[in-house]
């Protein structure tokens, strides 16, 4: 099952006493994380007055009972909704191997749109330990596997 809009509504504990009180959760593909967000109306400045907004860095939040603990306080939790997290995360993570065919797809596109898509290596110093280089000799364009040796794919 496809979920293409990976925001999970909830509804609110208290709808009465908090009338303005927005609760989403869900998994985010691009950041490889699960999310979670509530919202109580806007500040004095026009902006949104967010209670809770974790799952915003890389990798952040790996299991989907972090964001239900998190809304747990604001929100009714369906009984489901851990499963249902699960499945987007499950749907919707593309492998190395996938994401590199479709970059491979876009270059292809924009080769036979005759666009430039030149791609610009620099290398670091193998001295500082903070650096984690990779042999790029060989041609990687048709899909060499050896790229991602070593950097966790």
């Amino acid at each position: 099952m496809a979920y293409p809009n990976n925001r999970v509504a909830l509804t609110s504990r208290d709808t009465a006493a908090n009338p303005h009180l927005e609760i989403v959760v869900g998994w985010d593909r691009g950041m490889q994380t699960y999310f979670a967000q509530v919202f109580n109306g806007l500040n004095e400045y026009g902006e949104d007055n967010m209670l809770v907004d974790i799952g915003n860095r890389v990798g952040e939040i790996t299991y989907p009972g972090a964001v239900i603990d998190a809304v747990r306080p604001y929100a009714d939790i369906p009984d489901d909704l851990g499963r249902t997290l699960a499945a987007q995360r499950e749907a919707d993570t593309s492998t190395y191997r996938q994401l590199r065919g479709e970059a491979g797809h876009v270059a292809r596109a924009a080769d036979l749109a005759g666009i430039d898509i030149t791609v610009a290596l620099t290398t670091a110093s193998q001295t500082d330990p903070r650096i984690q280089a990779f042999d790029a000799t060989e041609d990687d364009v048709d899909g060499g596997e050896h790229l991602g040796r070593g950097m966790g794919y």
